[in-house]
């Protein structure tokens, strides 16, 4: 079966394809604090895609998690927008980092343009996924994830990490100065084949009530979500893993 995934269901890990943390609790919740685990894990591998402008002053066009000492899994629209197959222009203007944020500051890691790798179907289909080789080792403290290899993802509740815009299920997404780290829950709850003969896990933005279950209302068995821990990725998550077990 050919497997894809609109998540793209990886460990642990997954990438969200879409883009920032919005939630179902409160606007601008659900903010992680480097060094402290969220939902029972280390998520300070989860990284931006960026740089630093300064000290203490990151910038980030998305999301992406450690897998190895020198490799990170993101989403290949973070850097090719226009699915032409080319890293956009706008990253020759400034330092290309990967930005990991710790308990003691900030570690940006350089990385050549040319070693971002994603699969050939990134340009016929959503397979939107891309590997980034840094220059050096991230630091040891930094948890590597390994990937998810199973195929029983539909039915499990997954921790979703990421950079972005903060937002709330009533207001829709807002901004803020810097990019802040969120993590929440949700579950993918079907699998759709309805796209190019590409098999796509697929998940809701619940609000606990049936009248705004939307999987329910194409036809797919759905449950009502995981209450105020519920999130839904949004503008500056992109890349950003989801994890299972």
């Amino acid at each position: 079966m050919k497997r894809a995934v609109f998540l793209v269901m990886l460990l642990g890990l997954a990438v969200n394809s879409a883009e920032a943390i919005v939630t179902s609790e409160g606007f601008g919740s659900h903010v992680v604090t480097p060094g402290e685990p969220s939902f029972g894990l280390n998520t300070d591998g989860v990284a931006m895609v960026g740089a630093l402008l300064g000290p203490g002053e990151p910038f980030s066009f998305g999301s992406a998690a450690l897998i190895t000492d020198r490799h990170v899994l993101s989403a290949a629209h973070c850097f090719d927008e226009d699915q032409d197959g080319q890293v956009d222009p706008v990253f020759g203007f400034f330092s290309h980092e990967i930005v990991f944020e710790l308990a003691d500051g900030l570690v940006a890691i350089e990385y050549e343009l040319g070693s971002i790798r994603w699969p050939d179907a990134w340009l016929t289909s959503w397979v939107d996924l891309a590997v980034v080789t840094l220059a050096a080792d991230a630091p040891a403290s930094v948890p590597r994830y390994p990937l998810y290899g199973a195929q029983d993802e539909v039915g499990q509740p997954s921790v979703l990490v990421g950079y972005g815009n903060p937002g709330h299920g009533s207001t829709g997404e807002g901004s803020e100065a810097l990019p802040t780290k969120r993590a929440g829950l949700n579950r993918c709850e079907a699998i759709r084949d309805d796209y190019e003969g590409v098999d796509f896990l697929a998940y809701d933005f619940d609000s606990g009530l049936p009248a705004n279950n939307a999987l329910a209302l194409t036809g797919f068995e759905s449950d009502l979500g995981c209450g105020a821990d519920e999130v839904f990725p949004a503008s500056g998550d992109s890349g950003g893993p989801s994890f299972i077990n």
